[in-house]
């Protein structure tokens, strides 16, 4: 009877662990990816390698966000500090939480283009 008792603990032991370490493997934070347009004035341009960064100062009370230009930024206008421009940007939200990480910048325009009709 002692056997049947400890080798049913085992197995229940063992369903329990499985299930443990199914929910734990499956349960991982999903990208939580977003698109948001920014509108400011450049306050900062620098370049480092390939890649050319710069700093916006939103018109809202927001904070000032960095943003990177690299080979996966599909449009972008010539411009400077001072310059008005409006960026587009695709990120991550798990990872662009507070962190001092640049937004990728997708597009970087002027915001008195207009389109035609």
């Amino acid at each position: 009877m002692k056997k049947k008792v400890i080798i049913l603990l085992l197995v229940i032991v063992s369903i329990v662990a499985s299930v443990i370490a199914y929910h734990a493997v499956n349960s991982e934070k999903p990208e939580n990816w977003t698109h948001t347009t920014f509108r400011g004035t450049v306050t900062d341009i620098w370049i480092d390698g390939d890649n050319r960064y710069f700093t916006l100062s939103p018109y809202l009370l927001e904070t000032e966000h960095n943003f990177i230009i690299n080979a996966e930024t599909l449009y972008v206008i010539e411009f400077d500090i001072g310059d008005e421009v409006i960026v587009e940007s695709d990120y991550n939200m798990n990872e662009h939480n507070g962190d001092d990480i640049p937004y990728p910048a997708v597009m970087v325009t002027d915001p008195n283009t207009k389109d035609k009709e």
